[in-house]
């Protein structure tokens, strides 16, 4: 029912805010002064709606860009996710009764809705975000402010979910640093930020979140079955190698073939694994975080997408149970059509010319 709400949230970072939103945020604070909105002793924000009810929804990097973009998608279609899970359920108990259970005892549980836990280093922009979809979509909402650069930060996590019981089925894997520098010329403490974040991160939470979402499928009949893992990797893992950003390219290869490798081994466990490659996207401040403002890429529209269109994409695929998705027709070309036929000195070629800030002298 909450399918109604808009398209998409505007970023409150970003000058051209919504007046209209802006004004609603007020008389919603001033009619329930945040009544439902309370944050405990450890910092994260709790929903009065009782946890164990909630098939939960983790979204690392949610505060900006594309982690925020996918969170209010996954608000949006909700609806749609929790046909999905349902649909999991009824397929694995159905496996499970060929085996000799009586199925007829079997119950489908109470009703279930989607929660998000948004998570990032910003608290403000997650209670934000948090407020506005609790308001426009009636999705409850979690916020649990982290730094991924930590390495206990996965397990941080999982302790958190596990302490307050929220039985998670889908795992966002967003968060992610780039850096624009040759390897040689790059800080370590860049190269141990990008490894930690792109590659152990990434590798900790599909390891807990996977498990239990298989241990979920298979032996917790009266909650959603199964579970759905987004790993938000980049074209970048397509090219053979990125001189330039090598460490980056790097890690979002290793993403990809993480992501390829689970999907094989959680597929007959009752989870699904998405990759998603999305190419250079606007609206976002990663070109200015990794350096790489002047880059190529970012000076043809053609090669560039918006968050809302990367999350539109990203979502779709993962209710489809699709393996592998790269947003834009001019990524999904490059990757699919030059990749396969060109040589790999070539492709490396390009990848250096599109992430390098522009330069003639590489012609």
């Amino acid at each position: 029912q909450w399918d109604n709400g808009p398209d998409f949230l505007p970023d409150r970072g970003q000058p051209e805010r919504d007046t209209r939103l802006i004004g609603l945020k007020k008389y919603r604070s001033e009619k329930h002064q945040d009544s439902k909105n309370l944050l405990n002793n450890s910092g994260e924000k709790m929903n009065e709606c009782d946890p164990s009810l909630i098939s939960w929804a983790i979204v690392t990097g949610a505060s900006r860009g594309i982690g925020r973009a996918i969170a209010v998608e996954l608000a949006r279609q909700n609806s749609r996710i929790m046909s999905k899970l349902n649909q999991n359920s009824t397929r694995v108990r159905s496996n499970k009764g060929s085996q000799g259970l009586n199925t007829v005892e079997i119950s489908s549980g109470l009703p279930r809705r989607l929660g998000l836990i948004l998570v990032a280093r910003d608290k403000t922009k997650l209670m934000e975000l948090a407020d506005d979809i609790e308001y426009y979509y009636g999705v409850p909402c979690t916020i649990v402010q982290l730094d991924f650069s930590d390495p206990d930060a996965s397990a941080t996590l999982y302790r958190t979910t596990v302490f307050y019981n929220l039985d998670v089925s889908i795992l966002i894997n967003n968060a992610g640093v780039a850096t624009q520098s040759d390897v040689i010329d790059t800080a370590l403490s860049d190269i141990d930020t990008m490894i930690s974040i792109n590659v152990s991160c990434v590798t900790k939470l599909c390891r807990l979140y996977g498990a239990e979402m298989a241990t979920n499928a298979a032996t917790r009949y009266d909650k959603a079955c199964g579970g759905m893992i987004m790993n938000i990797s980049s074209v970048a893992g397509f090219f053979p190698a990125i001189p330039g950003a090598g460490v980056y390219a790097a890690t979002k290869a290793y993403e990809r073939h993480l992501s390829r490798a689970l999907r094989v081994e959680l597929s007959s466990r009752g989870v699904s694994v998405t990759c998603v490659m999305p190419g250079g996207t606007v609206q976002t401040n990663f070109a200015s975080r990794s350096g790489m403002d002047d880059a190529f890429i970012w000076k043809v529209p053609m090669l560039t997408t918006t968050p809302e269109y990367v999350a539109g994409s990203a979502v779709r695929a993962m209710l489809n149970g699709d393996g592998e998705v790269i947003p834009g027709w001019t990524n999904r070309v490059t990757c699919r059509l030059f990749h396969p036929l060109l040589p790999s000195f070539v492709t490396t070629w390009l990848g250096e010319v599109t992430f390098r800030p522009f330069d003639w002298k590489l012609f």
